[in-house]
């Protein structure tokens, strides 16, 4: 709380045109006080979001390469560039307006505003930060990986009098992968 809001609360018996006087002189205080740290957040969350793109971008292309699930799509990303540049482009306009106004007069930016303004930005990139990648989906197995999993566990049968439609044991059981087995732990 600032100097001038403590006074205000301390003397409650003011007459009431003197409180009414008072309230903008306080409130401009207040937000030439505000102002430096809501622009310094905004800028953060502009700063953090490039960075997210940058890198989310550079995974997007190696996964697509690798041709393994991405946590994000092209378009994704875009909406999120989008939503970027909007939040620049009017944090600029608006903190140049704000330098030309003087400290007697009252704010062109509320800080309220600003930090409603970077919250949306922090939402949309939160929402993207935290997403978890999808699965990938796993191959069908070929007969001939069916059957080396079948000699590995002792299952083989003469696969060259089946009829090539009919699915190998291994097969009805499960997708034909095989699951590693997990290394004990070691507990204290």
């Amino acid at each position: 709380m600032t100097f001038y809001s403590e006074l205000l609360n301390q003397c409650p018996k003011r007459p009431p045109l003197i409180r009414t006087l008072e309230r903008p002189i306080v409130h401009r205080y207040q937000e030439i006080e505000a102002f430096p740290q809501a622009l310094n957040n905004s800028q953060m969350w502009n700063w953090s979001t490039r960075l997210f793109l940058q890198e989310a971008r550079q995974n997007l292309t190696a996964e697509a390469a690798a041709e393994l699930p991405s946590k994000w799509t092209k378009d994704e990303l875009d909406g999120l560039e989008k939503t970027l540049k909007e939040h620049e482009k009017w944090l600029s306009e608006w903190v140049e307006k704000q330098k030309s106004v003087k400290q007697n007069e009252d704010p062109v930016i509320e800080t309220t505003e600003m930090k409603a303004r970077a919250k949306v930005l922090e939402t949309h990139l939160q929402k993207l930060w935290k997403r978890k990648v999808p699965k990938a989906k796993k191959p069908k197995p070929t007969s001939t990986s069916t059957t080396i999993a079948a000699e590995e566990t002792g299952e083989a049968e003469n696969t060259t009098n089946e009829d090539p439609a009919q699915e190998s044991p291994i097969e009805a059981e499960g997708d034909g992968s095989q699951v590693p087995l997990e290394p004990p732990r070691d507990e204290l």
